[in-house]
């Protein structure tokens, strides 16, 4: 039964899986792959999947079991009915947006735990870097650090999505999609609609918003500016009218709100509160 599982994985699936054998990690060539010079960022963290299996193994200092599946590494996770079509093939995921019970695959950690592309994916660096937070934490007692809620990422919409395979790190890339340097990121939009697809989107949005209203209590920046605008497909008309007025605020407090530097991880111990938003 297992045997033939295998088969159908590689010959009947849309698209090939991953298998650990006796030490060695196997992926497809277009699993990593360079556009014009640029490492891509689904690939980049395909990439980390990979040197963090290697790194399992080094941690372990033992081969990992020998296992084929399909990792799934979107944000939001692997939308499909258990048991129906190909999801009666073993797959991993980082993320479960929604809950246990509308996602499918085994959960695993963000092969995303360092900034620089060269160390993603480490799990022995990954280690140092925990060590690090914690000390910076020890350092600070809650009682003397900001009263303010803080947190870091980028607020995109549905154009972001599909411009994703650009290295928005990488003054080339933003070229290559029309941005000059210097040139706020928030003009990239299509127009459509923010539904459902977009909740993580709407999420960091209002989030952001809160500092334009309260930036007292709230350090809430996005390091990429490209809030979604169009609200018209949402049946509540209450919270579409306060979406609206979200994007407005903040598209109108880009200053205020773009904030492109990297915050290392040390620095979130300087905040009382951490926030935590969906993925886009």
């Amino acid at each position: 039964e297992t045997e033939n599982l295998v088969k159908d994985m590689i010959f009947k699936s849309t698209h090939m899986p991953l298998f650990t054998l006796y030490g060695r990690i196997f992926a497809p060539p277009e699993f990593v792959k360079v556009v014009k010079g640029l490492a891509l960022p689904s690939p980049l963290k395909n990439y980390g999947l990979i040197v963090m299996l290697a790194s399992a193994q080094r941690v372990r200092k033992k081969p990992l079991p020998n296992t084929v599946f399909w990792p799934d590494l979107s944000s939001k996770g692997s939308k499909v009915v258990p048991g129906k079509g190909e999801m009666k093939y073993p797959e991993i995921v980082i993320a479960k947006k929604t809950g246990y019970g509308e996602f499918c695959g085994i959960l695993i950690p963000n092969p995303y735990p360092n900034h620089e592309p060269a160390h993603i994916g480490d799990l022995e660096l990954w280690r140092y870097t925990i060590d690090e937070i914690h000390a910076a934490a020890k350092a600070r007692p809650v009682n003397r650090r900001l009263a303010k809620v803080f947190w870091r990422g980028a607020c995109q919409n549905n154009e972001w999505q599909r411009q994703r395979h650009h290295s928005v790190n990488d003054q080339r890339a933003l070229n290559s999609i029309g941005l000059a340097k210097g040139m706020s990121t928030f003009n990239i939009g299509d127009g459509a609609c923010a539904g459902d697809f977009e909740s993580g989107n709407r999420a960091r949005l209002l989030a952001a918003s809160l500092t334009v209203s309260d930036s007292k209590h709230f350090d809430v920046k996005c390091q990429i500016l490209a809030p979604p605008q169009n609200f018209t497909c949402i049946k509540d008309k209450a919270y579409a009218a306060e979406l609206t007025q979200a994007s407005k605020d903040v598209l109108e407090n880009s200053r205020t709100i773009e904030d492109e530097a990297w915050i290392d991880g040390t620095d979130y111990t300087k905040y009382k509160y951490l926030l935590n938003l969906p993925g886009k």
